[in-house]
């Protein structure tokens, strides 16, 4: 899983993510309007999809990560990291007067405990994600409503794709979601694209 901000972002860093020997590669679509998925990845989720996708799958995503998925794509040197990496400063983000507490769990909003780090990471505003989502819908010659969905390729400048229609999964309670993923992943449709993919189609 590589959250991104938007295709422009893909597009460019193209040639090292190729660098990377992913046979395969893809965008999970979906808008805040699709509920629980937007929840669902903002809690377990990106660490979810990053699991099951395997690594053989790179999966992007429009997501602004956390400070948490930040420092687990540092430490374990994460083709997230190595994209976008440079980039980031996270402590240049936190007022010096912090220092030393950014990591405790201090405020609480929504029902859940907040770090500082947390708090001043970047945030990707929701019309700014619709208009990417829209960006890359259109870009694989897809309707703006063809979402959630999950968009997978061999070669970005490819024509020929594999749609997976995921609208089934709008407003399950995000137990059940995380189920229907979970089988998706394992199951037949997915092992069968990779070694699709692997063959060349």
């Amino acid at each position: 899983m590589i959250p991104v901000p938007g295709l422009d972002s893909v597009v460019c860093s193209w040639v090292t993510i190729q660098a990377e020997g992913f046979d395969l590669h893809g965008f999970f679509v979906y808008s805040s309007s699709d509920h629980r998925i937007p929840e669902y990845i903002n809690g377990d989720g990106l660490a979810d999809l990053d699991q099951w996708s395997t690594n053989e799958c790179a999966v992007f995503i429009v997501h602004s990560p956390s400070t948490q998925w930040i420092e687990y794509a540092k430490s374990t040197s994460h083709t997230w990291w190595k994209l976008f990496g440079d980039s980031i400063s996270v402590e240049s983000e936190i007022p010096h007067l912090f220092l030393g507490i950014e990591n405790e769990p201090l405020i609480e909003i929504g029902g859940t405990r907040k770090s500082l780090k947390e708090l001043f990471s970047p945030c990707l505003d929701r019309f700014i994600a619709g208009d990417e989502i829209s960006r890359i819908l259109r870009g694989f010659s897809l309707r703006e409503t063809q979402h959630p969905c999950l968009i997978l390729f061999k070669d970005l400048r490819d024509h020929l794709i594999w749609y997976i229609d995921m609208s089934d999964l709008v407003g399950l309670p995000i137990i059940e979601l995380r189920k229907e993923l979970q089988i998706w992943f394992d199951r037949g449709e997915f092992r069968r694209i990779l070694e699709e993919a692997r063959n060349g189609r």
